[in-house]
């Protein structure tokens, strides 16, 4: 990996409020598809993890700073990295930008942890941990 991943969206009118602004809800959407996207990349998808691996994949804590508003019909992006937390915990840092100004918008922090579905024993997975150590060996975390 070259730089910092990013997924870029377009707001759509219905995710606005009647104020014209993206309603605070969406900006969960907008965090959790730029994970999704950003695992698939790395051939980790949570429904193949669940249904043919037996691991679980769960986030356990969301923190998100709104700094200013997005609305109808705005360019902007997801940027996110990859960290472990402890043992057995990992997060996202995701920032979300306007874009072309690249103006920050909000930003976010996601735990997450594994566990195997039938015994519920906690892990780090090691496709996770790679992941982690492909972001540190290129200096993005």
């Amino acid at each position: 990996m070259d730089k910092e991943y990013q997924y870029n969206f377009e707001v759509r009118d219905y995710e606005c409020d009647l104020t014209g602004v993206v309603n605070n809800a969406n900006y969960f959407h907008y965090f959790e598809h730029a994970r999704h996207k950003f695992l698939n990349e790395f051939g980790i998808s949570y429904a193949d993890f669940h249904q043919n691996k037996g691991i679980t994949l769960v986030l356990i804590q969301a923190k998100i700073d709104f700094i200013k508003s997005l609305k109808n019909d705005n360019q902007f992006c997801v940027r996110l990295s990859l960290h472990q937390e402890s043992r057995l915990k990992f997060y996202f840092q995701e920032q979300i930008y306007l874009m072309p100004s690249e103006e920050l918008i909000a930003q976010g922090k996601f735990t997450c942890v594994a566990f195997f579905t039938k015994t519920k024993k906690p892990f780090l997975p090691p496709e996770i941990k790679s992941i982690i150590d492909l972001f540190k060996e290129q200096g993005l975390v």
